[in-house]
């Protein structure tokens, strides 16, 4: 859940799962009483989508992981309205093998803005053994 200042409402990035798969689904929320759905943006199979909080060269931008033959990497999408979604490219490879990021990765832990700009933490990763792990923690200078 992103909140998009220029539109004074939350977005929520969630999966929606149907018949071809789960695809990634944004839905705006002002009074947290009411929902406004802006449906399905990215087709299936696709989640663990993070909005960035504002627009950037006059473009929201989205992390996404689509999985194609098994293959998990992190994407990044833009776009005008929320709506229609493109311009796809590659930002974060799992590495495979036992690393933390062997299996897959994902942008589960949301964005936010710091004292750079924005950021994005990358807390999920699944490694090569099949169980969830953490990346380890390193300090300024760490990569």
């Amino acid at each position: 859940m992103t909140y998009v200042e220029e539109l004074g409402e939350w977005v929520i990035a969630y999966v929606a799962v149907g018949r071809s798969g789960p695809a990634v689904a944004l839905a705006a929320i002002r009074d947290f009483r009411s929902a406004r759905r802006l449906g399905t943006v990215l087709a299936p199979p696709n989640k663990d989508a993070a909005l960035f909080p504002r627009r950037i060269r006059s473009r929201y931008w989205m992390l996404h992981r689509p999985s194609s033959g098994g293959a998990e990497h992190i994407w990044i999408a833009e776009s005008q309205d929320l709506v229609y979604w493109g311009r796809p490219r590659l930002v974060l490879p799992e590495r495979g093998g036992t690393w933390w990021d062997g299996a897959r990765v994902g942008a589960g832990g949301g964005t936010h803005r710091n004292g750079s700009g924005l950021a994005c933490d990358l807390p999920r990763g699944q490694g090569g053994r099949g169980r969830a792990q953490l990346p380890a923690r390193r300090g300024p200078a760490g990569p």
